[in-house]
């Protein structure tokens, strides 16, 4: 008993020790925290800089930064990252192309929105497909006005997309006869059908 007598206590304020211990536990709990931390006193406006190039806004370069440290703060395992400055740099850069890329398509996208709501109807109304009508009657008939090897040529060629070669091998012909026959069919067509076409 006598022991316990002798023994001095020490008042030791509560508050003080808890926020001692806490502050030790978080710098020895997150150290990829404090790295990020240095990173961005060492780096950041160079960072922005880097992106106001590319970006052409600060505000932009700003926003990009931030949101790079954030994929920064949320990767799964930091370790497997051997230099977070490179990273970081090269996540901004990413980031900074996609907003980039972003910004090119939704103007375009206005842009077709208004001209889909003003733009005239792709089908064609009965006057225009009457007209295409007759003008392939008269085509048709004209094509049937050529000679049989050049109107197998033309036909071949223009209509069912063949290449000279292959026409010329087909009908034992060089390729220099069949772009004759091509060509003088087109104007024999353009001839018999004049302002029609």
């Amino acid at each position: 008993m006598q022991m316990a007598k002798n023994k001095k206590f020490k008042v030791v304020d509560l508050t003080a020790a808890r926020k001692m211990r806490d502050d030790v536990e978080r710098s020895n709990a997150d150290p990829y925290g404090k790295m990020i931390d240095r990173i961005y006193r060492d780096h950041n406006e160079t960072l922005v800089r880097f992106l106001c190039a590319t970006l052409r806004s600060e505000q932009d370069a700003r926003e990009v930064a931030q949101e790079a440290y954030t994929r920064m703060l949320k990767l799964d395992e930091p370790d497997t990252v051997k230099h977070l400055q490179s990273y970081l740099f090269k996540t901004a850069a990413n980031l900074a192309i996609d907003r980039l890329r972003q910004s090119r398509r939704q103007p375009k996208l206005k842009i077709l929105g208004d001209a889909a709501t003003k733009a005239p109807s792709p089908e064609p109304g009965p006057d225009a497909v009457l007209e295409g009508r007759q003008k392939l009657l008269l085509l048709s008939h004209a094509v049937t006005e050529l000679p049989p090897k050049c109107r197998m040529a033309f036909v071949r060629y223009k209509f069912e997309g063949e290449s000279y070669a292959t026409i010329a091998a087909e009908m034992n012909l060089t390729e220099s006869m069949i772009r004759k026959y091509v060509i003088r069919a087109l104007v024999y067509c353009r001839e018999r059908l004049g302002n029609e076409l």
